[in-house]
C-alpha cells in the first residue's frame, strides 16, 4: 500500500512539472504570436491535469484504503489485548484457586513412617482406614502373596 502512495505522490509531482512546462510553452508561442501552437500545448497541459486528477483520485483510494487498514489493525490489536487481560484474569483465578485447594488439601494429609521400610508417606486424615505401609511396600506384599 505504501508503494502506492510513493508511487502516485511521485506520478502527481512529475505530472505537475509537465503540466507547468507545457502552460508555460503555450504562454511563450502566445506571445509570439503562434496561436494554433498555443492552444494545442494548452489542451496538451490541460490533458495532463486531467491524468493529475484521475492519479489524485488513485491516491486518495490508496490512502482510504491505508486508513482502512489502519482501522481493522487497532481493532484486531484491541481485540488481541482484551483476550490477553481476560487470560491473564482467568489466570490470576487458576493460580488463586490452586492455591487455595493446595492449603485446603495440605490440613487433610499428614505424613507416616512405613512400618516395613521406615519411608515416609502422606495419607489423608479423613481415610476410614488409615495406612500402616507406603505404596512400594503395599506393591511388594501382593507380588509375594500373588505369587
Amino acid at each position: 500500500m505504501r508503494y502506492w502512495i510513493d508511487y502516485y505522490k511521485s506520478d502527481i509531482a512529475e505530472l505537475r512539472e509537465l503540466a507547468d512546462d507545457k502552460f508555460y510553452q503555450s504562454q511563450m508561442e502566445w506571445e509570439y504570436g503562434n496561436r494554433d501552437s498555443a492552444a494545442v500545448l494548452s489542451e496538451e497541459g490541460r490533458e495532463i491535469n486531467q491524468r493529475i486528477a484521475d492519479t489524485k483520485e488513485n491516491l486518495n483510494e490508496s490512502y482510504d484504503s491505508l486508513n482502512a487498514a489502519k482501522k481493522d489493525f487497532q481493532q484486531a490489536l484491541s481485540n488481541q489485548r482484551a483476550i490477553k487481560a481476560r487470560l491473564d484474569r482467568l489466570k490470576a483465578l487458576h493460580k488463586g484457586y490452586i492455591q487455595k485447594n493446595s492449603e485446603k488439601d495440605a490440613l487433610l494429609y499428614k505424613e507416616k513412617t512405613c512400618k516395613d521400610c521406615g519411608r515416609t508417606f502422606k495419607y489423608r486424615i479423613d481415610w476410614e482406614h488409615q495406612p500402616n505401609y507406603c505404596n512400594e511396600c503395599k506393591e511388594r506384599f501382593k507380588r509375594f502373596r500373588n505369587g
